[in-house]
């Protein structure tokens, strides 16, 4: 306005922040908003009920999630925050599972899913979309091989096809930036009512 001076607030934490940056050649990622800062990944429980009955099945045969670990390295070099459960390893029960989720409120949840446990995750997603307002998702076999019948259930946000370590990075910072997912190939999602598949991602 005429006869009026413009107000200026300086932040001085950003302004050190910036220089201390610029000195170590730091390129801070400007993108991203705060609505999806979280990830929680899940290697579930695979068919047994209780802890009890799978330790005597597997004799405590438990296999590394190493994919997983992949995808949550890949995310916390993007500047994301991300925890893990293993609930084989830890021989968790479903309800145990899912109090330790509502105890971490996630903004994101993403859940390994074979065949043999794909009935049972869809019904502890469905209950966890009843008691958190977070995005879930689903990756791994049966979802590389099935990503229509994934899509079609009401437990999911998206599915991620194939390798997901890109990915995963990807589809956050499209949805925190506000922009669309049809140009990220390896994933499968509803908009509208609509099912989208983008494709599948080249290794």
């Amino acid at each position: 306005m005429v006869g009026s001076l413009p107000i200026i607030e300086i932040d001085f934490k950003t302004l050190v922040q910036q220089e201390v940056e610029q000195e170590v050649n730091v390129q801070p990622r400007t993108n991203i908003a705060k609505a999806y800062k979280s990830v929680l990944l899940i290697n579930p429980p695979y068919s047994m009920e209780t802890g009890k009955d799978r330790k005597e099945t597997y004799e405590y045969a438990i296999i590394p999630p190493i994919g997983m670990l992949t995808i949550a390295g890949e995310l916390e070099k993007n500047d994301y925050k991300v925890s893990f459960i293993d609930a084989e390893l830890e021989f968790l029960s479903d309800k145990q599972l899912i109090d330790k989720i509502l105890e971490l409120k996630p903004d994101v949840v993403g859940i390994y899913c074979i065949t043999a446990n794909f009935k049972r995750i869809v019904e502890l997603s469905k209950e966890l979309k009843e008691k958190l307002n977070s995005l879930i998702f689903f990756g791994g076999p049966h979802v590389w091989h099935n990503w229509f019948e994934t899509i079609n259930t009401e437990a999911v946000d998206f599915a991620v096809i194939g390798e997901a370590e890109k990915t995963c990075v990807e589809v956050l910072d499209k949805l925190n930036s506000g922009q669309s997912l049809k140009d990220i190939k390896g994933i499968a999602y509803k908009e509208n009512g609509e099912i989208i598949f983008t494709g599948t991602r080249p290794f």
